[in-house]
């Protein structure tokens, strides 16, 4: 399938609005195109939002923080299993679990 879609992609009110120029049923979409896309719309949403941004970076501050609230979950779940793993073994010193939990931390994030 082939042809081009045309749309608009905006803040209005408090939402974002995608205007389509003609019905669209399905869009397939190459790899550049939909990050393109995904940029557009998480600009529109830091400027709905009130966010400082620079249009065009590669993701807006509404994607980063959807991004560090589930490494958060993520890490959170992991740092429950670690201590409780950690915490019986009483050869463990404090700076090494400490040491141990910031590398597991570093370890999601990185």
């Amino acid at each position: 399938m082939s042809g081009n879609v045309e749309w608009l992609i905006g803040p209005e009110g408090n939402r974002v609005l995608i205007v389509f120029k003609a019905p669209v049923k399905t869009i397939l979409l190459d790899l550049d195109d939909a990050m393109n896309i995904a940029e557009n719309i998480a600009d529109n949403v830091s400027k709905v939002r009130g966010d400082e941004h620079i249009p065009g970076q590669h993701m807006g501050k509404a994607l980063k923080d959807e991004q560090i609230e589930r490494h958060r979950m993520t890490t959170t779940q992991r740092g429950v299993i670690f201590l409780n793993n950690m915490r019986y073994d009483k050869k463990i010193t404090n700076d090494q679990l400490a040491q141990s939990m910031i590398d597991m931390v570093l370890r999601e994030v990185f």
